[in-house]
């Protein structure tokens, strides 16, 4: 088993500030800070050695195994827990990097600046939330959303094919949340919300119906055409409820930012 202290390519300073990391969130913050990160795409992105991070609500950092370019599947080994895991198929590797899932990591020449997660690590903290100036005798409240809350949305949203209006969340983020317009951007983003669950529930009754044509012998699959679908539709279905929840957040942070104008 590799030992933290054989992993001499990981940044200096970066595990002691992943492990104090209290969220999806500022893990990926810190990931962000200490290396360039590409989805995974092709070949060139699976290498020995390397290392990925997986955007999950735990989150993993892995390192690629083996001494084969081309090995498949491909050994890992969770670098934080510090314990191989079982080989992933490359197939696997490239529909999550499609998924925006999983991607590669390249450290830093020099980590970006910021504060470490230890200095972040409770929810109350405001050093990167956007903070309302509070009236007289008003308490001061901060929004659990920032700038980079938009683009997550709007990048999982794309993901997840039933957002045909995902752009439009990246022009409330430079538009209407920029300039403190948040009862605007609410309606904005609650209108594409709105019509992001419709075709969410329309999908789920697709999929019923798709299930009864199956066993029914109405569509004609193979088992394995039919395990490979079945395959393919829960790796979006994961995508569509992350979607899902950065909506929530997203909203909520909205709202909390109307409530304290």
């Amino acid at each position: 088993m590799t030992s933290r202290q054989e992993v001499t390519s990981l940044p200096d300073g970066f595990l002691a500030d992943y492990d104090t990391a209290w969220n999806e969130d500022t893990r990926w913050k810190v990931v962000g800070r200490f290396f360039r990160v590409k989805p995974v795409d092709s070949n060139h992105d699976i290498r020995p050695g390397m290392f990925y991070f997986v955007l999950a609500d735990e989150g993993h950092v892995l390192r690629a195994g083996g001494d084969r370019p081309n090995v498949d599947p491909v050994p890992m080994t969770d670098v934080i827990a510090d314990r191989p895991m079982n080989p992933v198929p490359r197939k696997t590797m490239f529909e999550l990097g499609r998924g925006s899932k999983l991607f590669r990591l390249t450290p830093r020449d020099n980590p970006l600046p910021g504060a470490p997660a230890a200095a972040t690590n409770a929810p109350s903290n405001t050093s990167n939330k956007t903070a309302v100036a509070p009236e007289p005798g008003r308490p001061r409240v901060e929004s659990s959303i920032e700038m980079g809350s938009f683009t997550q949305l709007q990048t999982v949203a794309q993901a997840s094919g039933i957002v045909p209006a995902a752009d439009q969340i990246g022009r409330v983020r430079d538009c209407e949340f920029r300039m403190g317009q948040y009862q605007t951007g609410f309606e904005a983003i609650e209108r594409i919300y709105v019509n992001f669950k419709q075709a969410a529930e329309a999908r789920v009754e697709r999929l019923r119906r798709e299930e009864i044509d199956y066993k029914s012998g109405v569509l004609k699959m193979s088992a394995k055409q039919w395990q490979q679908k079945k395959h393919r539709d829960t790796v979006q279905t994961n995508i569509i409820e992350r979607t899902r929840r950065h909506f929530v957040r997203v909203l909520d942070g909205l709202r909390a930012l109307m409530l304290a104008k």
